[in-house]
């Protein structure tokens, strides 16, 4: 992906999300995302080793997370335009 504005080059369809890295090096990664409704499906649960922070730019998202820490077995957030979470 060039440099500039994250709200272009946007195709009319997604059939699947759309990942672009901005920036890569060994230690951090941030790219852009883009989503039309997807999700994982019922029954699975998306798991990664990284930490992620999220800055929703447009739209919303609705994350449900499972949660390693007493007290906090799970947990579901909406989040919309100009929120950000870290899921750490």
């Amino acid at each position: 992906m060039q440099l500039g504005n994250l709200f272009t080059n946007i195709p009319n369809q997604l059939p699947d999300e759309l990942f672009e890295d901005i920036v890569k090096t060994p230690n951090i990664r941030v790219e852009r995302i883009l989503s039309d409704g997807h999700s994982t499906p019922d029954g699975e649960w998306y798991d990664q080793a990284e930490n992620e922070w999220v800055a929703v730019l447009q739209g919303r998202v609705f994350l449900s997370m499972k949660m390693d820490r007493p007290l906090l077995l799970m947990s579901a957030i909406t989040l919309t335009s100009q929120h950000t979470l870290n899921i750490a």
